[in-house]
């Protein structure tokens, strides 16, 4: 249950964990959809209100799929229209907005991405101020030194780019 988001679909949910914090803000943790699971991870967007999807993988990496391009998917229930073209926030921070479109009311909802483009797969994150030599070999990809990185970059130009109301709904997507 823990791991679960329900949707309303032939699979009833979503493999993802609900983050609640103090401040009243939700954050939907969730692995990149791949081409099966397009229509279900747009489902639980366009559910549960998501305004903001961090992106933190690349869609291919070293001949491997990571992620399924679900923003210029052809999809049965919702109609994805790009708002603007990708804007580069930074190096490796690329911003996109969506308008997604319930194709059944034709209803649509306005869902801003960013995509963090520079952290490998089964790596710490590194800034430019950081020295590669100095992050420890750990056989765990979850830990990260304590030092100034790109994370922290691309949370706060989610907070500048994009206006929080009360409860508003993040979803971030990795590759792990």
């Amino acid at each position: 249950k823990d791991n679960k988001v329900q949707i309303a679909s032939k699979h009833n949910y979503i493999n993802a964990s609900w983050i609640n914090l103090p401040s009243n803000h939700s954050f939907i943790a969730t692995q990149g959809p791949m081409d099966s699971t397009i229509e279900d991870f747009w489902e639980m967007c366009y559910a549960y209100n998501v305004s903001i999807i961090i992106m933190i993988c690349r869609l291919k990496e070293k001949d491997k799929i990571k992620c399924a391009n679900y923003w210029e998917a052809t999809l049965e229930k919702y109609q994805i229209v790009k708002v603007n073209n990708e804007i580069k926030l930074d190096e490796g921070l690329i911003k996109r907005e969506f308008s997604i479109k319930n194709l059944q009311d034709n209803s649509f909802k306005k869902i801003v991405q960013i995509q963090l483009t520079t952290w490998d797969d089964h790596t710490a994150p590194i800034s430019k101020t950081t020295k590669p030599n100095t992050i420890p070999k750990t056989e765990k990809p979850t830990t990260i030194p304590k030092t100034k990185i790109s994370t922290t970059k691309l949370l706060t130009t989610v907070l500048q780019s994009t206006l929080f109301e009360k409860k508003s709904k993040i979803t971030s997507t990795s590759s792990f």
